[in-house]
């Protein structure tokens, strides 16, 4: 029996902001192969506004396309009454290597 084999993803998120015109945000997305390969990819940045929430986005397409959730991550503001700081993330995600695809694969677009 051969040892099953894992592509990884992390989905990164900092300095989201509200604005008139939407979500002002930096998000992308780095993923490893089996090899330990990166290939990261900004999908996002703070230069444009948008209707939506990449992250979310992201999160749905991802998993949509056979990757699993691991772990996810938040940063802290402990100078506020709600420490949980949304605002800057990242989510780990992981899925079976298929031989022939991509690690990269389905390809992220907003």
């Amino acid at each position: 029996m051969s040892e099953e084999k894992w592509e990884y993803c992390r989905v990164w998120l900092t300095g989201a902001d509200k604005t008139k015109k939407g979500k002002n945000d930096n998000c992308g997305i780095t993923f490893i192969s089996a090899s330990g390969d990166l290939i990261p990819q900004e999908l996002t940045n703070d230069k444009e506004a948008f209707k939506f929430n990449a992250f979310l986005k992201v999160m749905g397409i991802l998993g949509g396309n056979g990757w699993e959730l691991v772990s996810l991550q938040h940063g802290n503001d402990m100078n506020s009454w709600w420490p949980i700081n949304w605002q800057n993330g990242a989510a780990y995600y992981k899925r079976r290597v298929l031989p022939g695809r991509a690690v990269n694969e389905p390809k992220i677009t907003l």
